[in-house]
């Protein structure tokens, strides 16, 4: 039977994986109220269309839905084809295809009733947005193989970052040290550590600092800080210590007390000594002693490098016991008390060298994360992203910018190779520990005795004062000299990961073995050993020298050495010096023993270690780590930095084939100037304006969730959180565009120096989050960081030219949604949107080039500075009539604009926030957003 040529008439077929296509004989109840809708969506600004009628299946109809429910449930993928036909061309032609949604089933007797959501990628990728991404795997989240994109590697610059120490004396504090012996005991020099009993702040990481007396003399100082970064240095100090000294027990006193008190700073080797008292000394004394060390405030600066040492002590000598007599027996104690008041202090201005970090730039970030989400290749578009060198023809102004993560930025292998699974799997990494002595360091030994045997033999630990790399995970060896016999030596490292392991070493080192006292030794044995568990010992050097007079030193070299051997979980390398005393004349006596390091020593082990991975607690840890987001998290903040929205458009893929594809622009781009619809011939509608109210805004709030560094002050930096108020109080609601990946430069430069060979199996606060960092080009295929290349004014930050992401910052944002909020400001243009609060550093004042004016952080701003209005803050509604072929075309560019007469008898525009349309009865239900004139 041919339909009449006024009636509107559908077919449905129905066609699922499981029963195969089949027409259908009875039309579903409620097939005559099929109405197309087309909404935009108040976030993302872009539309999506669907048809919002409930259809109750019926018979074959019913027949078929419920036996496919029953074999496969909620999954089961039934497609419903509606055509429609065309009187004028005799012809069935598709109207919709849309899936059976059997989470919302009802099932009757006699039907089930079943609405229809959109067919294809659309519904799997709303449904995945909070799904976690790889963005440098090539796989999709259902499983099917994809494109991979090589992760881009940029090299960080250094942030200059303010970091301080604080810490002051609140209570007398006093610790005691005891001397005792005679005259040549080591107990009578003492030294003096200042420790202070609160400490206020700790951004620097000193270790420890107890504070009192430790046995020794000048030489055998330990610093109180060594410098990790570059940078200036300024130290801030008052010391107020109270000493004093009385012979207890028998025997005589002692007779003379000197001494002096040292800031001490150790720069590329060269040492410079301050002196914060003259040298004190006090003789002709009976056993007893009190004296103090007061210093005024004082101020030192200094420009350091790592490795760079500071000291601070002070140095007690007492002497002339009983007229310097030897082998007196008496005792003294020594107290230092700790007076209120006393501090020290130490900022830096610093820097590190530069490292680099494996990430995306965002056009390739937010095409992996669409692939992924939608099981499709080609579903991703953006001039805003877009790049030359994706066939675009500009760069964006978003182009060059990166995303990367926490574990990137610290130096994380990246997770590229095989896929951890609960069936452990073997992969093999590089691994690698090198050291080596960039100035002359000595290490000293305390004094033996010849009638203790412990002390004849000396092992000899070898320390560098420059690491380059521990990715292998070494124990820190400080280097020194330990009693013991070789059968006693400790091994340096303990393989945790079998694999190939190859050592290669020098060594310059000048020995020396100097006799204390009386007696003296007369031979000397030393040599050198590298060795895997209990052997074959490599013998390196070694050296014999008898006949002696209590006197030894040698300049022991290695030239450069390789040991390579494949090692087992367990194996043991052994790498040491021993040094050995004997045939020592009779009675008691007393040796040092020193060696120097020098420059040109150094030790490496490169390892081809064999990891097990396992993500169901077996096997080792896999510290192998990837980038991973969200489309919420990845859109939502870059929407929150840039002021876009995303939509659904049609786009040529390479191949030639029309697609719709996912499209990541500016909002305007979302209100286009194209008429898709003109009504104007049907005469005037009956329009209502309706004040929108969620469009007036009292409170905007800006910036970023994540800015603060652990330990670290943070006041200098400017990418936070902003709040500024409208002038509007008849409304409460708060316009919040707060981005969850972070660009805080302080952030990022304390994240890049908690390296990942420094801390390889232990997590930080910031491992999770994603960053943002802005890049140049460098060439054709290269990219450096932005700093302030394009600044043409920039104050009020702590080094101009170490910021990171000047161009996100919150009153950026701002400006760029200004346009949305000016909506709700057409009568306030004479007003400000005040600056009302601010985290970090609000006062920076910043122009890059193509602006018109500086921005500063923290300016209240004229409304009209907003910039103009899409739009005014309302909605017009209306009815009207709206043939099959004008719907089409509203449903090929939703995002248009619909022309009409009002009740005023004038044309008007809008864009469309509604668009339902009754093909039945010819009649669109329309919901506008009005242009501006």
């Amino acid at each position: 039977m041919v339909p009449s040529q006024n009636s509107i008439l559908y077919r449905f077929t129905a066609n699922s994986d499981i029963l195969g296509p089949r027409r259908l004989q009875h039309d579903p109840v409620g097939w005559d109220s099929i109405a197309a809708t087309a909404r935009r969506d108040a976030t993302r600004h872009g539309t999506t269309i669907d048809f919002t009628s409930d259809l109750n299946f019926v018979k074959d109809g019913r027949a078929y839905l419920l036996r496919a429910y029953q074999a496969a449930g909620v999954q089961a993928n039934v497609r419903i084809l509606i055509e429609q036909y065309i009187p004028n061309e005799f012809r069935w032609v598709p109207f919709y295809s849309g899936r059976v949604n059997f989470l919302a089933a009802e099932v009757g007797p006699t039907q089930i009733k079943v609405n229809l959501e959109q067919e294809g990628w659309l519904q799997k990728f709303l449904s995945r947005n909070s799904v976690k991404v790889d963005l440098f795997s090539g796989e999709s989240v259902a499983g099917y193989s994809g494109r991979m994109y090589t992760p881009l590697t940029v090299q960080l610059h250094s942030r200059a970052i303010y970091q301080r120490y604080q810490a002051r004396q609140q209570a007398k504090a006093t610790q005691t040290a005891y001397m005792t012996g005679d005259e040549n005991d080591r107990s009578h020099e003492q030294l003096y550590y200042f420790g202070f009993d609160t400490q206020e702040v700790n951004e620097l990481k000193l270790g420890a600092v107890s504070g009192g007396w430790v046995a020794g003399d000048r030489s055998s100082v330990v610093p109180i800080y060594t410098a990790s970064e570059s940078g200036t240095f300024v130290i801030q100090l008052q010391l107020n210590l109270h000493v004093e000294a009385h012979n207890y027990g028998q025997g005589p006193g002692f007779g003379t007390v000197d001494g002096d008190c040292y800031l001490r700073v150790v720069q590329n080797g060269v040492t410079t000594e301050t002196k914060l008292v003259p040298d004190f000394q006090s003789g002709g004394l009976d056993g007893d002693y009190i004296g103090d060390i007061v210093t005024r405030p004082l101020t030192f600066s200094y420009n350091l490098q790592p490795f760079d040492e500071i000291y601070l002590y002070a140095r007690y000598f007492i002497h002339n016991i009983g007229g310097g007599w030897t082998g007196i027996r008496y005792r003294t104690p020594l107290t230092g008390t700790m007076m209120p008041g006393s501090y020290f202090r130490m900022t830096a201005t610093s820097t590190t060298a530069p490292t680099t970090t494996k990430g995306l730039l965002l056009y390739e970030a937010l095409e992996r994360t669409c692939q992924a989400l939608t099981d499709e290749f080609f579903v991703f578009k953006s001039d805003f992203f877009g790049r030359t060198d994706r066939g675009y023809a500009v760069d964006g102004p978003g182009a060059l910018t990166m995303i990367t993560g926490g574990f990137q930025v610290r130096g994380f292998p990246l997770l590229t190779g095989p896929k951890a699974s609960a069936t452990p799997q073997t992969i093999s990494l590089d691994k690698d520990y090198q050291a080596r002595i960039r100035t002359g360091s000595t290490f000293n030994l305390v004094e033996g005795v010849a009638n203790d045997s412990n002390s004849v033999g000396q092992q000899l630990y070898f320390g560098y004062n420059e690491p380059l790399d521990n990715s292998l995970g070494l124990p820190a060896v400080s280097g020194g000299y330990v009693a013991g016999t070789e059968q006693s030596v400790v091994p340096i490292f303990v393989v945790k990961n079998p694999g190939q392991y190859t050592i290669t070493l020098a060594l310059n080192t000048l020995i020396k073995a100097l006799n204390d006292g009386s007696g003296q030794f007369r031979e000397v044995f030393f040599s050198v050993h590298l060795r895997i568990n209990s052997g074959p010992d490599q013998l390196l050097y070694s050296a014999h020298e008898d006949n002696l007079s209590g006197d030894w030193q040698r300049l022991v070299t290695v030239p450069p050495f390789t040991l390579s051997q494949t090692l087992q979980i367990g194996d043991e390398i052994y790498y040491y010096g021993f040094l050995y005393f004997a045939d020592a004349t009779s009675g008691t006596y007393r040796f040092k023993a020193q060696a120097t390091m020098n420059a040109g020593s150094y030790f490496n082990i490169a390892a081809k270690a064999q990891v097990v991975i396992s993500t169901s607690g077996t096997g080792e840890l896999d510290v192998r780590k990837t980038l991973t987001t969200t489309w919420d998290e990845l859109f939502g903040s870059l929407a929150s930095v840039y002021g876009l929205g995303w939509g659904l458009e049609w786009a040529i893929s390479d191949k030639g084939k029309a697609q719709q594809v996912i499209r990541v622009e500016p909002i305007s781009y979302w209100y286009p100037a194209d008429v898709v619809l003109d009504l104007t011939e049907s005469g005037n509608v009956d329009d209502t304006i309706k004040v929108d109210q969620a469009r007036h805004y009292q409170v905007i709030e800006m910036g970023y969730d994540k800015w603060q560094a652990e330990q670290t002050n943070g006041l200098d930096e400017f990418n936070t959180k902003h709040q500024w108020t409208t002038p509007l109080d008849v409304t409460n609601n708060t316009y919040s565009q707060i981005s969850q990946l972070a660009t805080s430069g302080i952030l990022l430069e304390t994240t890049r120096r908690d390296r990942f060979d420094a801390t390889a199996t232990t997590d930080t606060s910031q491992d999770a989050t994603n960053f943002l960092v802005c890049l140049l080009r460098q060439g054709v295929s290269d990219y450096v960081t932005e700093r302030n290349q394009l600044a043409a004014v920039l104050t009020g930050v702590l080094s101009p030219d170490t910021v990171y992401n000047l161009r996100l910052s919150p009153s950026r944002m701002l400006r760029r949604h200004g346009p949305v909020l000016r909506a709700g400001l057409q009568y306030q243009v004479r007003q400000l949107v005040r600056f009302t609060y601010g985290e970090g550093n609000v006062g920076m004042v910043s122009q890059l080039v193509g602006e018109p004016a500086p921005i500063t952080e923290n300016d209240h701003l004229k409304v009209p500075d907003l910039g103009e209005s899409l739009w005014p803050p309302e909605r017009v509604e209306f009815n009207a009539p709206v043939t099959q072929k004008q719907a089409a075309a509203v449903m090929a560019m939703p995002i248009g604009r619909v022309r009409y007469l009002g009740n005023d008898r004038r044309k008007h525009e809008g864009w469309i926030l509604e668009f339902k349309h009754d093909p039945k009865q010819r009649i669109a239900t329309l919901a506008l957003l009005p242009c501006l004139p």
